[in-house]
């Protein structure tokens, strides 16, 4: 009886990494795909609040 219930915490401990895991590379590919999407979108905004910010601009 001792043994399995020592097992069943023992396994349910990896569960938990594993899900903190999936969790991680899940989030993970998820910046990547946006960055891949919109990662032109957001350096042409950014140079442009900068040359805006430098030349005085209107920002529009």
């Amino acid at each position: 009886m001792y043994a399995t219930v020592k097992d069943i915490f023992r396994c349910q401990r990896g569960q938990g990494l594993t899900e903190y895991a999936m969790v991680l590379s899940i989030v993970s590919l998820a910046a990547v795909a946006t960055v891949t999407l919109f990662g032109n979108i957001i350096i042409d905004t950014f140079y442009t609040m900068i040359n805006d910010a430098f030349t005085g601009g209107s920002g529009g």
